[in-house]
């Protein structure tokens, strides 16, 4: 998933997520592994197997050196089954129109994972397949 990058003008030095609206506080949610080398952007591995079909929310923050924590960036997803699927070219009654992997790379199918998707209403959609 990804949202607006957060922009820190100390050094990270922890970055941590939750999911939904479930915020244990700051400090407290699922610590992320930072690189030895922290570089933008970076990819971390999230827990999504015991995630429901439906809509979600994915919350990310940062620290930085001087023990500031960033403002909260919330990124709303939709969690599907392709295998449920009747037709996987239309997703709430609109058209998929273009899929896109996390890293901006345009493919031909929905992918097991996170997938960007613009569709024909004009919408674009990040949705995760189990």
């Amino acid at each position: 998933m990804m949202s607006r990058p957060l922009y820190v003008q100390n050094s990270i030095v922890a970055v941590e997520y939750f999911l939904d609206d479930l915020d244990p506080g700051e400090g407290k949610a699922i610590a992320v592994s930072l690189p030895i080398r922290l570089v933008e952007p970076f990819i971390f591995d999230v827990e999504t197997d015991v995630l429901t079909v439906g809509m979600h929310l994915f919350n990310l923050r940062a620290k930085d050196e001087t023990g500031k924590w960033s403002v909260l960036r919330s990124v709303p997803f939709e969690v599907i089954d392709a295998a449920t699927l009747i037709n996987p070219l239309v997703i709430d009654n609109s058209i998929i129109e273009s899929i896109f992997t996390l890293d901006g790379r345009k493919v031909d199918a929905l992918q097991k994972g996170m997938n960007i998707i613009r569709m024909s209403n004009g919408t674009t959609k990040t949705v995760y397949v189990k």
